[in-house]
């Protein structure tokens, strides 16, 4: 029983100290951007992509596209591989919007805040393994700025003082009387 219990720490003891984790930062984009390839020796690993969407109106919402690439590979399928990369997609709260994702992308519209998403899996090749990001993330639009009520009332008097000195006969260009 304790030689079970000694094999069960020491699988737990391998896992958690050959896990590695590591934290990006995505930035606005106005078409899809590629990152440079994620290495990862043979492994678990967990890799967070932190992003803020803002949005100037609740009717606007920002959007992130998200794709992983596995076969972006520079030599043997041997070499380079996983046995498992999965991808999720979190408020910076933790709170889970999409879970085990498909890793060949995912498209989500999303309201004002942060957000960040989590990719994980095991390198399982010689080397370990490799992913190629592509992302786009996009802010909402603006919306169009309706014109204030003084600009509307600074008009209105404007027209008033035309009108008036046209009556009176001066203030009309072109009037010799």
């Amino acid at each position: 029983m304790n030689a079970a219990k000694g094999i069960v720490c020491a699988g737990v003891l391998w896992f958690c100290c050959s896990a590695t984790a590591s934290t990006y930062e995505l930035l606005p984009t106005s078409a899809e951007v590629s990152l440079p390839a994620v290495l990862h020796s043979p492994g678990t690993f967990i890799d967070r992509y932190n992003f803020n969407i803002f949005s100037p109106s609740a009717s606007s919402n920002g959007s992130i596209f998200f794709n992983l690439n596995p076969d972006f590979n520079p030599g043997n399928s041997q070499d380079y591989r996983f046995s498992s990369l999965t991808a999720g997609l979190f408020r910076s709260t933790g709170e889970a919007i999409l879970t085990d994702a498909d890793v060949s992308g995912f498209a989500y519209e999303l309201a004002s805040g942060s957000y960040f998403a989590l990719v994980t899996g095991a390198a399982s090749g010689r080397f370990g393994g490799q992913y190629q990001l592509n992302y786009a993330l996009k802010n909402g639009a603006l919306s169009p700025v309706p014109l204030p009520a003084a600009f509307w009332l600074f008009g209105a008097a404007l027209v008033g003082f035309y009108q008036v000195g046209k009556r009176r006969g001066h203030g009309v260009v072109g009037n010799t009387a």
